[in-house]
């Protein structure tokens, strides 16, 4: 859980694998990153740390979902 005033947070999902993926927000940007996610070779761009600039929005809640197949 994170707390209401918080300016940055990271989340990292992992598996026995080593395969993880890993969520973060610093410094006014969310990022995702899965370059180590597992099975990545079907597209190249699959295996990339994802950014966007949040800009003044204020993230209030993370909902992860997690299917049967990751």
């Amino acid at each position: 859980e994170m707390e209401e005033d918080s300016k940055e947070f990271s989340l990292l999902l992992s598996n026995e694998q080593n395969e993880k993926v890993a969520i973060s927000f610093n410094q006014g940007m969310l990022s995702f990153d899965r370059t180590v996610s597992g099975v990545t070779d079907f597209n190249s761009e699959f295996p990339a740390v994802h950014q966007v600039t949040m800009g003044d929005l204020t993230i209030r809640n993370i909902k992860v979902f997690v299917d049967l197949a990751s």
